[in-house]
């Protein structure tokens, strides 16, 4: 009896579910059309409950708990989610009047360039199963914009916003989803899995070697004595990770202390006190910087950052740095009324004067000022040369390792 009752109830669910499931997927792609929001499901599932007799939605549960209402009013509701969340996919693939990504800046020939923006805080999510941001990294990355030619493909948008978010800001990975009008409509990153090899410096190897006797608590980062019976092996050496139960240690070596260690039985290890070495610009700078003169068009500035997929380009005379160009230079100009970048020049839009700074300085320094002037990345200069670039995410990955 109660499996006939269920089995009527899956039939009558769904019938009822896709008599009214015509008109909530109608209703649901006008919603998500006009308004770019999703089409609560809930209120699909009391709509068409109710087209079809059924009062109180879910509640009605309550009122006839018998196995054939259950049933079909279960069976129905998932229909009717089923139905909302097609109407969402409909909408997104219907045509649309040309409508700016978010902000138009102006027509190049026939190319327009646009402004794509990172959503706020706390609608950056996490990557499941992946590392996680910080919230200090997610605050810094919210309500940035990034500039791209207008006629992309959407497969290829989205691909260059996800290759600037992992090149500019460092990160691991990145999900996303962009609306027609050029919103995430979903947003997820993870910080990046550095592996062994991307941490060891040419020249140097990470050595497992079997220990007889070491400190408790030793752990990676630590700096170690290595001894072969009574003779000293290294004198100083970095912990790269311990196997307490395995009694094994790895180490980072260069071919010299590698070499000693070669046959050797390690029989101490002995922990010294860490002396962190500072870190100078010069070390985790980026060289090979793309430059622009002053008196070039701005367009082939824009270009330079597109073709490149980055967010600034640093002016120069000859060698020497006068400025420093960045996409949102450009956008907030923009902003603050019609501009004709065809015929604008770099120079009219670059930030001067340009703050610089040494290869010898020492990043504790460098994250110093760029905090006490609120900028994100220094030009890098040494005897009236430009050399380098650096910004916080550089220094950042570099104080990580």
């Amino acid at each position: 009896m109660v499996l006939e009752e269920i089995a009527s109830g899956i039939v009558s669910g769904l019938i009822y579910g896709l008599i009214s499931s015509v008109f909530i997927l109608f209703l649901s792609m006008i919603f998500k059309y006009f308004t770019n929001e999703k089409f609560p499901w809930i209120i699909s599932i009391i709509i068409g409950l109710g087209i079809v007799g059924i009062s109180g939605g879910l509640i009605a549960i309550l009122d006839e708990p018998t196995p054939l209402s259950v049933t079909r009013i279960i069976v129905a509701s998932l229909i009717l989610v089923w139905a909302t969340n097609e109407g969402d996919k409909l909408a997104a693939r219907l045509p649309r009047r040309k409508i700016p990504l978010i902000s138009s800046l102006g027509r190049i020939g026939r190319q327009d360039y646009l402004t794509i923006k990172v959503p706020d805080e706390r609608d950056i999510n996490d990557i499941p199963g992946r590392p996680r941001v910080s919230v200090v990294v997610k605050k810094e990355l919210a309500g940035k914009e990034f500039l791209f030619p207008a006629d992309l493909p959407r497969e290829e948008l989205v691909n260059r916003v996800k290759r600037r978010l992992l090149t500019d800001w460092g990160l691991g990975d990145a999900e996303l989803e962009l609306d027609q009008q050029g919103r995430f409509t979903y947003f997820a990153i993870s910080a990046r899995e550095e592996g062994l090899s991307e941490e060891l410096k040419e020249g140097f190897v990470a050595l497992p070697i079997k220990y007889d006797v070491a400190p408790t608590g030793l752990t990676s980062g630590d700096i170690v004595k290595v001894y072969s019976g009574n003779s000293l092996l290294i004198d100083s050496v970095e912990v790269k990770g311990v196997n307490e139960v395995g009694k094994t240690i790895t180490l980072i070596l260069n071919a010299q202390d590698h070499q000693k260690c070669v046959g050797k039985e390690i029989t101490q290890i002995v922990a010294l006190p860490h002396i962190r070495k500072k870190l100078t610009v010069g070390e985790v700078m980026t060289r090979g910087v793309r430059t622009v003169g002053p008196d070039a068009p701005l367009v082939e500035a824009i270009s330079l950052m597109n073709q490149h997929r980055i967010g600034s380009v640093i002016v120069v005379e000859g060698d020497k740095a006068i400025g420093i160009l960045t996409d949102r230079d450009v956008l907030q100009r923009i902003e603050k009324g019609r501009v004709d970048i065809k015929s604008k020049k770099v120079r009219d839009f670059v930030s001067e004067p340009i703050i610089q700074i040494s290869p010898n300085l020492s990043v504790d320094e460098a994250l110093t000022i760029m905090k006490s002037r609120n900028v994100r990345k220094l030009p890098v200069s040494s005897e009236g040369r430009l050399v380098g670039i650096v910004t916080d995410n550089d220094i950042f990955r570099a104080l990580r390792r």
